[in-house]
């Protein structure tokens, strides 16, 4: 007591994709519906080509013993990128029934923004859904 913030937004720029040396994960509130959000914020804008994302995967157990078709429970499974440039949000990504753990969206055309936010819609089975990283690159 009292209860410790081990899952905030921060934990996504660690650099470390998996729990060591703490959780390296930002989640959803469980307790909250969906949608839910972690966003990224930069002093000047940026150009956004391309947009990295680390989620839960294989990695409790030997992946040999998964189920065929394994689904992390933790992983969104619908997300969508928005990117805020000259003070207006706009759609860059959807992205609806995913179960990888890693994926790179690569935009039609780079964009220059002062933000960057994932917004989750649901997870594939729990009520939560987890990020390990977000990554942006100019292309």
């Amino acid at each position: 007591e009292p209860a410790q913030p081990v899952y905030p937004a921060a934990n996504v720029l660690s650099g470390v994709t998996r729990p060591y040396r703490g959780t390296n994960l930002w989640r959803s509130d469980p307790k909250q519906p969906m949608p839910q959000w972690v966003e990224l914020a930069w002093d000047r804008p940026v150009p956004v080509g391309r947009v990295q994302l680390t989620f839960p995967g294989h990695l409790l157990r030997d992946y040999r013993f998964y189920p065929p078709l394994y689904r992390d429970p933790e992983c969104p499974r619908d997300y969508d990128v928005f990117v805020r440039s000259g003070g207006e949000w706009r759609e860059v990504v959807r992205e609806r029934d995913n179960c990888q753990c890693r994926k790179v969206h690569v935009l039609p055309e780079p964009v220059s923004a002062d933000r960057l936010r994932v917004t989750v819609h649901a997870a594939n089975g729990e009520r939560a859904a987890g990020v390990f990283e977000i990554r942006v690159y100019a292309n």
